[in-house]
């Protein structure tokens, strides 16, 4: 009888539910995001030690040679107590369906939407022209490039985003926020921002 209670006690034990479970998944799709006529790959990855615990996600793109051409990384432990409050959250009743509802459904969308092709050119009004390049200064700025340089660039990124069909990358920071937007510039063959609002 001891064995038996012993062997039934072990096997509680030992059984994990799924909401204690690790959290290991990897989305990929592939699309022209350099619009350069060529398959680039979107990874993303998102993991977690339980469905309770806080979630770190890695998206990344990588051209058709597998060069690494962008990456981010997010810790979102501080953004883990919002989905605890789940009667903000739409179409969810519980903390774990909340989560499982962002991460493996809308956080997929929002960083693969970069494939789509924007169907109208980014609008150049003064506010926005300002804007754009107040941006794209401070962040080739940031990196050192000299004054011409970054002309050049914003001549650039200004011809890609006057006609439809250029496709933005927007990372979010939360189910709320994200960072700026950011286009192939491929004279630097990197993303950089455009506009902040």
């Amino acid at each position: 009888m001891r064995c038996v209670l012993a062997l039934l006690l072990t096997m509680a034990c030992s059984v994990v539910t799924a909401a204690e479970k690790a959290i290991d998944r990897t989305f990929v799709e592939h699309g022209d995001v350099t619009h350069d006529g060529r398959q680039d790959s979107l990874t993303l990855h998102i993991a977690a030690k339980s469905m309770q615990a806080p979630f770190r996600w890695t998206f990344s793109i990588a051209d058709d040679h597998g060069r690494v051409l962008y990456r981010v990384t997010r810790d979102d432990a501080p953004l883990n107590d919002d989905f605890k409050d789940v009667e903000d959250q739409s179409g969810c009743h519980t903390c774990d369906a909340c989560k499982a509802q962002y991460y493996f459904g809308i956080l997929p969308s929002l960083v693969f939407a970069c494939q789509k092709p924007a169907e109208q050119a980014w609008p150049m009004d003064d506010f926005d022209r300002q804007d754009f390049e107040a941006t794209v200064r401070d962040a080739l700025a940031k990196q050192g490039l000299p004054e011409e340089r970054i002309r050049q660039v914003t001549a650039e990124m200004r011809a890609t985003l006057s006609k439809p069909g250029f496709r933005s990358v927007t990372v979010p920071y939360s189910q709320v926020n994200q960072d700026f937007p950011m286009i192939w510039v491929a004279s630097l063959r990197q993303f950089v921002p455009f506009y902040r609002e």
